[in-house]
């Protein structure tokens, strides 16, 4: 009998552990995006104050941050033509 409730309670215990690890996962995203929303909050501020050379600078930080965002990737083509 023991034997037998010991097998069930096994799958459950995993399920919780599982789901654990899901959620710290999942706070570490909103962490991320959070993050990369300040960074882009602090670039359009640069841009919106024509600071070009500070954002072109601060561009350069973000491209090694985010290497795949076409959105820092117009901003930086954006920069150089206000320029």
């Amino acid at each position: 009998m023991l034997f037998l409730l010991l097998c069930l309670l096994t799958p459950v215990l995993q399920s919780c552990r599982q789901s654990e690890e899901k959620k710290e996962l999942a706070e570490q995203e909103i962490k991320r995006k959070q993050e990369r929303y300040m960074s882009a909050l602090r670039l359009g501020t640069l841009l919106n104050a024509r600071e070009l050379d500070h954002a072109l600078r601060y561009l350069d930080t973000l491209h090694r941050l985010y290497p795949n965002d076409s959105q820092f990737c117009f901003c930086e083509g954006w920069a150089y033509e206000m320029q």
